[in-house]
């Protein structure tokens, strides 16, 4: 009888365990510059909840330089490039940016991208990087899904 308890507390835990990562899965990407090897981490799949006006995207890296957010529709229609806030913490950098509504047509429902650009002194560098990953490079863009009203409800 305890036994069967704790195997189920068990099975419970490694459940919730995996909920907890699947949902909110980071994606680190790694790139050499200049000699050094640099790194970003971010939350790939990001929702914009139907009733928010606006929502707030972070992202942890090594790169000492300016750090600019990239959304778009489709690869080649950007609808915004947008300056990160960085702060230094500890071993990393923590650079911030806030969405607006606004920024995305009403298009509920669709699927939007977003990279980074990062400001180097050679200019500027994209993360991901196409020619680095070639054939792999849509699988590390990020992706904002706009929710639908209907959606809410469920």
């Amino acid at each position: 009888m305890v036994g069967k308890f704790f195997n189920l507390l068990f099975i419970f835990l490694l459940f919730f365990i995996f909920c907890s990562c699947a949902k909110n899965p980071k994606v680190k990407i790694t790139f050499p510059l200049n000699s050094e090897k640099y790194y970003i981490r971010f939350q790939k799949s990001v929702l914009f909840p139907y009733d928010s006006d606006k929502i707030d995207l972070e992202v942890q890296t090594n790169f000492q330089g300016g750090v600019s957010f990239v959304v778009s529709q489709g690869l080649f229609n950007i609808l915004g490039v947008l300056q990160m806030t960085c702060s230094d913490e500890k071993d990393e950098r923590l650079c911030k940016v806030t969405l607006n509504r606004d920024l995305f047509p009403l298009y509920t429902g669709e699927q939007f991208y977003f990279w980074f650009i990062l400001e180097t002194k050679n200019g500027a560098y994209f993360v991901p990087n196409m020619r680095i990953l070639g054939e792999k490079f849509f699988d590390y863009l990020g992706r904002i899904y706009i929710q639908k009203r209907e959606e809410i409800q469920k």
